[in-house]
């Protein structure tokens, strides 16, 4: 059962994580992971998933509607980035919003999906019947050393309890060849605090673009791109446009590609 307490020192911790790693005490933010006992309310289990989207497509218009204008603009800008000629991994796939725009690109075989969802991967496998989806729990992936040249992790590690993200990374790291890149998005300013104890997204963390920076640098992995974006409901493009030159508002998502090191 988690009480007010628990989740005010999960909250403590993430904040101390952020002031140690401004404070450039790299070792205290990397220890704080393995020390951290208390965290916020989690649902994030097949079940909460499968409900969660069916219920997105009973108010959407189509199937794979963009849920939302920062959405689309994450999905078209890792759309522009991809080699369509390398093999691609994307580790928790939702509905399948990004697979309805990316699978026509690509061969089956240079593909593989995942999720932890049971329904929902069912009816993806109905949806893309040539390409191959995987039940599976991002801690230990079901898949053979350096097997993919892209890894994809969309609105995921934010879902992971800190004591369990260098191992998710870890995971990635190993499932990717060589020079192999991570596309990979989090959410920020998001203001989670005003919600709890609801936590409607199931989110366990409270990411910025340091924290994640360091996460990825810490787990072997070289930032090449950085790109960001803030939620505006209307005239998303204009002013996304403005605010890229005169940075009026805060990020509100990160979509960062990087580079496993060679070793």
């Amino acid at each position: 059962m988690i009480n007010s307490e628990s989740i005010g020192k999960a909250l403590a911790w993430e904040e101390k994580r952020k002031a140690d790693l401004a404070l450039g005490n790299f070792s205290a933010v990397r220890q704080s992971y393995r020390k951290q006992r208390d965290f916020l309310p989690d649902d994030n289990q097949a079940n909460f998933w499968d409900e969660r989207f069916q219920e997105q497509k009973k108010i959407q218009r189509e199937a794979f509607a963009y849920e939302s204008a920062i959405e689309k603009w994450r999905i078209e800008k890792v759309l522009s980035r991809l080699n369509y000629q390398q093999s691609i991994l994307n580790l928790g796939v939702g509905s399948g919003r990004l697979e309805a725009r990316l699978l026509p690109k690509i061969k089956p075989d240079q593909y593989l999906g995942s999720d932890i969802t049971k329904e929902t991967l069912k009816q993806l496998r109905r949806a893309f019947p040539q390409y191959h989806f995987q039940r599976a729990q991002l801690e230990k992936l079901p898949i053979a050393n350096e097997s993919f040249d892209q890894v994809l992790l969309f609105e995921v590690l934010e879902h992971i309890r800190p004591n369990k993200t260098f191992q998710v990374l870890a995971e990635i790291k190993r499932v990717l060849k060589k020079g192999g890149r991570l596309f990979i998005s989090v959410p920020v300013n998001e203001g989670l605090e005003k919600f709890l104890p609801k936590n409607p997204s199931a989110h366990q963390r409270l990411y910025s673009l340091a924290l994640l920076s360091f996460e990825l640098e810490q787990s072997d992995f070289l930032i090449r791109e950085i790109y960001s974006a803030s939620a505006f409901s209307k005239n998303f493009k204009i002013k996304h446009l403005i605010n890229q030159m005169f940075k009026l508002r805060l990020a509100n998502n990160y979509f960062l590609i990087a580079e496993k090191k060679f070793s």
